[in-house]
């Protein structure tokens, strides 16, 4: 049974819920994300020990001292965490006007999740093709002078 209501106490409410549902996710990100950089922390240490090893740089000749590698993980994991944080948030504020709009029409909610969906994946990947442009822009001199012997 549907009970009438007023549409402002609706419009009231759909805020309060959806004020709470930001603040979970903001919550479950800063756990998250505090997890995850002791993680990263600790396995940059293993790519730096393992697989770099800028200490050896002198003695091979072919070696390069900067730890290109450990670098372009740390990198990837904090572009990686910013794209989720805007992704949770852009989720969250489309997920209420989604909803809203569908008391309309499905059609008007479905443009409006489609176009949530759209400023998601344009913002990710500007954001992934411009630190990938940074990192080729810092990288390709240090592989480059690499090349000439010691």
């Amino acid at each position: 049974m549907r009970v009438p209501c007023n549409g402002k106490e609706v419009h009231d409410q759909m805020v309060v819920v959806q004020n709470h549902i930001k603040a979970g996710a903001r919550t479950f990100l800063k756990e998250e994300y505090s997890k995850l950089a002791i993680f990263c922390a600790f396995f940059g240490v293993i790519l730096a020990v393992a697989v770099d090893q800028p200490w050896k740089a002198n003695e091979a000749g072919d070696k390069i001292a900067f730890p290109m590698t450990t670098m372009a993980f740390l990198v990837g994991a904090a572009t990686s965490m910013l794209c989720g944080y805007i992704g949770m948030t852009v989720a969250t504020d489309a997920n209420a006007k989604v909803t809203s709009e569908t008391t309309t029409s499905i059609g008007a909610g479905f443009d409006v999740a489609f176009a949530g969906g759209q400023v998601l994946g344009f913002c990710l990947v500007g954001i992934a093709l411009l630190l990938l442009q940074l990192m080729i822009m810092i990288y390709k001199p240090i592989v480059l002078n690499s090349d000439e012997p010691a």
